[in-house]
């Protein structure tokens, strides 16, 4: 894809195994989702109307940088296009049931947009179409660490390879993945004893 035909989210950005935006595409992103959140109809967070509000939002931001988009496409509740090609595939809900739908899809960059009840917006970059197995097996696991760390708050390495049934060293390299891909958080408390948690 030559520089002039690619949309906004990745010029003058190489594409790697995960669905990383730019820093300035991502807090587009998370601000049009943002402010979809925060429309006086859908204060309520009644879910169905925070889904639609945002699919409808990402529409929008889709057609002001002149690209095409379709709901319910490349295994996302909406797909972004340009030139007729799926770039960017987005699902909206719970990141534990959206994966398997976004992976079937053949989008180039597939994300989740993980909205929580207090109406915090998580966005969860996923492998890209040409990432390798590995990649994605490694990111079924990571996501099981986020959903972990999410329902139980704040753990040690330990305490989270105890809950998972994984040998200590498989959770250190998923937390130091998860903080280089800027997920997870960790800080150190008394007796130098770490705590993990979402950031």
């Amino acid at each position: 894809m030559s520089q002039k035909n690619k949309p906004w989210f990745l010029r003058s950005w190489k594409i790697g195994e995960m669905s990383y935006l730019p820093k300035k595409a991502f807090r587009e992103l998370r601000r049009t989702v943002h402010e979809s959140l925060d429309k006086k109809d859908v204060r309520s967070r009644n879910w169905q109307k925070m889904k639609d509000s945002v699919l409808e939002a990402l529409a929008g931001l889709a057609e002001k940088h002149h690209c095409g988009y379709e709901y319910n496409s490349e295994g996302g509740n909406i797909c972004i296009y340009k030139n007729k090609r799926p770039v960017f595939a987005i699902r909206i809900g719970h990141y534990h049931n959206q994966m398997k739908h976004l992976l079937k899809g053949e989008a180039m960059y597939r994300g989740i947009i993980d909205i929580s009840r207090s109406g915090n917006v998580f966005y969860i970059p996923l492998p890209t179409l040409k990432a390798g197995k590995w990649t994605i097996n490694e990111e079924h696991e990571l996501l099981h660490v986020i959903g972990c760390l999410k329902e139980d708050g704040p753990l040690s390495q330990r305490g989270l390879a105890c809950i998972l049934g994984i040998h200590h060293r498989k959770a250190a390299r998923l937390l130091r993945r998860g903080k280089t891909e800027r997920f997870l958080d960790c800080r150190s408390g008394p007796r130098r004893s770490t705590q993990w948690s979402v950031q």
